[in-house]
């Protein structure tokens, strides 16, 4: 598999963590009259920490092996990346792995 297919299938597992907070902030606000049981919604929290834990992984690796961050922000990207991880998810996605553009081999 290509790299760009790689990253086109993160891309809906990188949504996974913003879409199950905003739908469990809905959830909590609409308390008692939820959509979904509470229970059902921190079971699934379990299956969403490991996806982020799994992307967050995946992204430093990426973060440190590419040439398309400047070296002087990689430690920034990292950092957003560990403390702002549900927003930065998504941008970090479609800013670099989307959008990524194969790298050249200069002779």
């Amino acid at each position: 598999m290509s790299k760009k297919i790689i990253h086109l299938l993160i891309g809906p597992f990188t949504l996974i963590p913003l879409i199950y907070t905003i739908f469990l902030a809905v959830n909590l606000f609409n308390y008692p009259d939820v959509i979904v049981a509470l229970e059902t919604m921190f079971q699934w929290l379990v299956w969403v920490v490991l996806i982020m834990i799994s992307l967050i992984s995946y992204y430093v690796v990426f973060i440190f092996n590419t040439s398309q961050i400047p070296t002087n922000k990689k430690t920034l990207w990292t950092i957003l990346l560990f403390f702002g991880h549900v927003v930065i998810l998504p941008i970090f996605w479609f800013k670099f792995l989307l959008s990524e553009e194969p790298e050249t081999h200069e002779q």
